[in-house]
């Protein structure tokens, strides 16, 4: 709390004036981004001047004030230096803008502080004035996470039970262009040939069975019917046969 400064020495006599500094803390001084912690000290250095209508009060604030920032809600802690000026009466009208003194003419610097401070309190704070907010940084933690879970799954990958190894043979052909039967007896070739055929069969081509290829030799060559004629005696006509 805030200590109360006996002006009884200046009640009454304007043009007289003293200076005095006041130290303590605020309670319950809250906004939903900006708070003066209530362990935080607060330092008053004011100017007390003796007027006709009163005490008028004239100085500046100092302080500590711990905010959120508006965009990411990063806490960090700010020191704030205000400026004041204002009037105590001694019976104060209720539309009067100045604060009442006590009935033993003291002055209570509690409230007058806690609106200084209450009004200039940010009403959105930021961290750094670039401060790109939430959505960056879950931006970014996401690509990180993804990336370092595309990493997981490559490394951590395993070949399925129906996968067939690959022989360096069968690689270095593939780099060099070359038919891996490419050289070997025309039977091992076809055999060869003949045991992949049915594993590369899926789908809607299961069904279909490889038929062997047909030599030359084999192809059978269109036959004509083959036509005699059979002649009979002069005296009956002739009939043609197949």
């Amino acid at each position: 709390m805030l200590t109360a400064v006996d002006v009884r020495d200046l009640m009454g006599r304007p043009g007289t004036s003293r200076e005095e500094t006041v130290i303590g803390t605020v309670e319950g001084l809250a906004t939903e981004l900006a708070r003066v912690p209530e362990d935080a000290p607060i330092r008053a250095d004011l100017l007390l001047e003796s007027v006709v209508e009163g005490i008028l009060v004239s100085g500046h604030v100092g302080g500590r004030w711990s905010l959120r920032c508006a965009r990411c809600l990063v806490g960090f802690d700010q020191p704030f230096h205000l400026d004041l000026h204002e009037l105590f009466l001694s019976h104060p009208d209720e539309d009067a803008d100045a604060y009442p003194l006590g009935p033993e003419e003291q002055l209570d610097p509690d409230q007058m502080i806690r609106d200084v401070v209450g009004v200039e309190m940010p009403f959105s704070p930021l961290c750094r004035s670039d401060c790109q907010g939430l959505s960056r940084r879950a931006a970014g933690t996401a690509t990180s996470g993804s990336v370092r879970g595309t990493r997981s799954s490559i490394s951590g990958s395993r070949c399925s039970p129906t996968c067939s190894p690959i022989s360096p043979t069968s690689t270095d052909d593939a780099r060099q262009g070359r038919n891996p039967h490419h050289g070997r007896p025309e039977e091992e070739a076809e055999q060869d040939a003949d045991r992949e055929t049915p594993g590369h069969l899926e789908g809607r081509s299961a069904g279909v069975q490889r038929m062997p290829a047909m030599q030359a030799t084999e192809a059978s060559t269109p036959r004509l019917c083959e036509l005699r004629v059979l002649r009979r005696p002069s005296s009956g006509r002739g009939r043609v046969a197949a």
